[in-house]
């Protein structure tokens, strides 16, 4: 298990509205119903497990969410619960049709976190920058690029760390350069 926490988004714009406001379960973003095993209450953190892990457990999160996904790495000292891992074959809407706050999940490397995470407890974000290479040929991504831009900025001036996503052992990377003190940034021309 890493010492550290990531949680995967799909855009930039997300991670910078996240920077600023915090992670919020979907109760507290007004969503009256879920789709998944958070519920309404929780919100999905991955803690890295060893490569070899993941040979023999297709379904988890750090592959899925994290891995070429931009991240926010989140600080090991916040209250995460370790969920109860369910069969994939078990119905979402089954397990939470009670309401209560018990945690599911149908990952192994799925933590999770009760309603909110404060923004103080974000040490990091990763960009996946290979993948946006292979975009930037399009005009459609030009937005993309620019809230990277802005993404990297507002890192920059909170002073984050900063991991390119793009490679399978990225955590191993940073939490090996994190273990000997170091604060960690790339500076990348995208």
């Amino acid at each position: 298990m890493s010492k550290y926490f990531y949680h995967g988004l799909d855009s930039p714009g997300l991670v910078i509205k996240i920077l600023k406001e915090g992670i919020k379960a979907k109760r507290l973003q007004g969503y009256q119903t879920s789709h998944n095993y958070n519920g309404l209450d929780y919100i999905s953190l991955c803690s890295k497990r060893p490569d070899s892990f993941y040979t023999h457990n297709p379904l988890c999160a750090y592959p899925h969410y994290i891995y070429q996904h931009f991240v926010l790495i989140i600080s090991g000292d916040i209250p995460a619960i370790k969920p109860i891992i369910v069969s994939p074959l078990v119905a979402y809407q089954e397990l939470l049709k009670d309401d209560s706050l018990t945690p599911y999940s149908d990952m192994e490397d799925e933590y999770q976190v009760l309603n909110y995470i404060k923004p103080e407890a974000i040490i990091g974000i990763g960009i996946p920058f290979a993948k946006l290479k292979k975009k930037c040929f399009f005009k459609k991504t030009r937005q993309l690029l620019e809230e990277t831009r802005t993404l990297l900025l507002l890192a920059q001036s909170l002073d984050l760390d900063i991991v390119d996503t793009s490679t399978f052992d990225f955590v191993e990377q940073y939490e090996e350069a994190k273990a000997l003190d170091k604060h960690v940034t790339l500076s990348l021309n995208i």
